[in-house]
C-alpha cells in the first residue's frame, strides 16, 4: 500500500501545475486591493471562513451581514464537499466545477484569492482544494480579512448571490448544491477530472502506517499519548519511513491532555507523528493579538526542523493532518512557503475526526 502510494506521489509531483519554489502561493492586501482596481481582468475572491462547531458561530451568516472584500463570494467549505458523515471531504470533480463557475470562475486558469475572517485558518483548505484539481493560479490573502482592514481598505457587508438555493436552511447547504451539481455540464476548461495522485492520504494509508510505529509491533495501541517520539517505525517495510505525519493540532490535544471538540472522540495522536501546531507557524499583527499572517520562509523552515522536519530533504515525504483537515492545509500552505514542492507533501482528508473514530473501534 505505501509502496504504491510513494509512486502515486512522484505520479503527483509530475501531474500538478508546477510552480517555482520561489513563486509565492500569498499575496498581500495592497497587491489585492491594487489587483481588484486594475484594468486588467480582476481576479475571483473567495471568502473561505470557517469555525469549528464549538465556537457558536456561523460563517456563512457572518459573511452576510458583516464586513467582507466587496465582491467576494462565500466558499462553503461543508457545502461544496463530498457527502459524508465526515465534515468538508474533498469534493468530486463536478461539484468543484459547478461551484467554480457560480463563483465567477471560468477555467482553470483564472486567478483566484482566498481569504477567511480569522486570519489564516480555512483559507488555505480552498486554497489546497483547487490546486489538487490542477487549478493554476490560487492564493492565499497573507493574513486574511484582518490584515486587509488593519490596512485601511474598503471591507462592508453588501448584498451577494449564494451559490446554491437552500431556502436559508444552512444544513441543506450541502444537499442543495450535490443536486445543482448532479445537473452539471462539462468540468471548467483546464481543470482535471480528479484529484492529482497522491495529492490526499486515506484512512487506510494512515492506518498502516500508524501500525508500523505502535508499540508492540502492528497489535500495539493505535492511539499515542505524551510527548512525539522520534519516528522509528517496527515495520521492516523500507516505504514506511518514507513517510512522516505531521499533525497541526495544539500540543494539549496531540499529546491527549486535552479533550477532543467532537466529545465521542479519543484524545492522542497517531502513532510516528509529530507535532507543529498550526498556531505556531502565525505572527502577530500586533504585540498581544492572535497571529494571522504566516512567519517568513526562514522562520518557518526553523519550526519544522524543530519538530524533525527537513523542508528541503526528498524523503520521507510529509502527510499533513489535524483534527478535520482544515489546519492541516495551513501546514501544506507552510510548507510550500518555506520551499517544498507542493507534490511532496500529501493531506489526510479525513485527519483526527476519521482515524479517532476508526482507532476507537479497533480497540
Amino acid at each position: 500500500m505505501l509502496a504504491r502510494s510513494l509512486s502515486a506521489h512522484r505520479h503527483a509531483c509530475r501531474a500538478l501545475s508546477s510552480s517555482a519554489a520561489s513563486a509565492s502561493a500569498l499575496i498581500s492586501p495592497e497587491a489585492l486591493r491594487s489587483a481588484l482596481a486594475g484594468r486588467a481582468a480582476a481576479p475571483v475572491v473567495l471568502d473561505a471562513s470557517y469555525f469549528l462547531p464549538a465556537a457558536g458561530r456561523n460563517a456563512r451568516g457572518e459573511y452576510a451581514a458583516t464586513a467582507r472584500i466587496p465582491g467576494a463570494v462565500f466558499w462553503d467549505l461543508d457545502a461544496i464537499a463530498t457527502p459524508s458523515e465526515l465534515p468538508h471531504m474533498l469534493p468530486d470533480a463536478r461539484t468543484l466545477s459547478w461551484a467554480c463557475s457560480r463563483a465567477g470562475i471560468r477555467s482553470a486558469s483564472d486567478r483566484v484569492v482566498v481569504y477567511d475572517s480569522v486570519g489564516t485558518f480555512s483559507a488555505p483548505r480552498a486554497w489546497w482544494t483547487l490546486r489538487c484539481f490542477g487549478f493554476e493560479d490560487v492564493l492565499v490573502l497573507d493574513g486574511g480579512l484582518p490584515a486587509w482592514q488593519a490596512a485601511g481598505f474598503d471591507a462592508r457587508p453588501e448584498p451577494g448571490s449564494a451559490l446554491y438555493a437552500d431556502g436559508g436552511d444552512e444544513s441543506g447547504a450541502g444537499d442543495a448544491v450535490t443536486a445543482a451539481a448532479a445537473a452539471a455540464d462539462a468540468l471548467l476548461p483546464g481543470m482535471q477530472s480528479s484529484a492529482a495522485a497522491g495529492a490526499a492520504w486515506t484512512l487506510d494509508q494512515v492506518l498502516e502506517h500508524a501500525r508500523a510505529h505502535c508499540r508492540g509491533g502492528s497489535e500495539g495501541e493505535l492511539v499515542a499519548t505524551g510527548p512525539a517520539a522520534a519516528p522509528r517505525p517496527t515495520s521492516q517495510d523500507a516505504t514506511v519511513a518514507e513517510h512522516i505525519l505531521v499533525d497541526a493540532r495544539s500540543s494539549a490535544r496531540f499529546r491527549g491532555e486535552a479533550a477532543e471538540p467532537r466529545a465521542w472522540l479519543p484524545s492522542g495522536h497517531i502513532p510516528g507523528s509529530v507535532n507543529v501546531p498550526f498556531d505556531s507557524l502565525l505572527q502577530e499583527e500586533k504585540e498581544g493579538t492572535a497571529g494571522t499572517r504566516l512567519l517568513p520562509p526562514d522562520r518557518l523552515r526553523l519550526a519544522f526542523a524543530a519538530a524533525g522536519v527537513d523542508v528541503t530533504a526528498e524523503s520521507p515525504r510529509v502527510v499533513t493532518t489535524c483534527g478535520s483537515g482544515i489546519t492541516a492545509a495551513v501546514l501544506s500552505l507552510a510548507l510550500r512557503e518555506a520551499g517544498r514542492p507542493e507534490a511532496a507533501t500529501t493531506l489526510f482528508d479525513g485527519s483526527w475526526a476519521e482515524y479517532g473514530a476508526a482507532a476507537s473501534r479497533h480497540r
